[in-house]
């Protein structure tokens, strides 16, 4: 069986190419891109030092001391925390979004699915939904 040549061509930029220009043009400067990673490091550590090494263990047990307080401040406080962290991690992930290497791109999708959840648990708890019944099912987003 004959493999056409194509299939083994890797293709290049060279310097005086259209496609070379926009993709380095918009290329984040070093001191820039540096300093992305390090918020970005900066933000991680503080959602670990929030909530742990594994979240979702952070999670369980913030919905069983809710299951067993009824009292839904501790979500509502951590919710806050989280968003503070989200806003951070925003305002730097669409600075690079158009770039195939976003740094940010990890932990902006790990809080924001962790701001959803916490959402959808507050308003669960808040609505007076039988969260033990949603935990004990399944039905939680974690």
């Amino acid at each position: 069986m004959e493999i056409s040549p194509h299939y083994l061509s890797i293709p290049t930029l060279s310097k005086q190419s259209a496609d070379y220009h926009n993709i380095y043009s918009q290329t984040p400067t070093d001191a820039s891109l540096h300093s992305v990673l390090d918020s970005t490091i900066k933000i991680e550590n503080s959602l670990k030092d929030l909530t742990g090494e594994l979240w979702q263990l952070f999670m369980d047990a913030l919905c069983q001391d809710f299951m067993n307080s009824g009292d839904y401040s501790k979500i509502s406080n951590v919710l806050s925390e989280v968003q503070r962290l989200e806003s951070r991690v925003c305002m730097l992930h669409w600075q690079y979004v158009d770039h195939l290497d976003n740094p940010t791109k990890g932990i902006f999708d790990q809080i924001c699915l962790l701001s959803s959840i916490l959402e959808d648990l507050l308003m669960n708890a808040m609505e007076g939904t039988d969260v033990t019944q949603m935990y004990t099912r399944g039905n939680l987003l974690f």
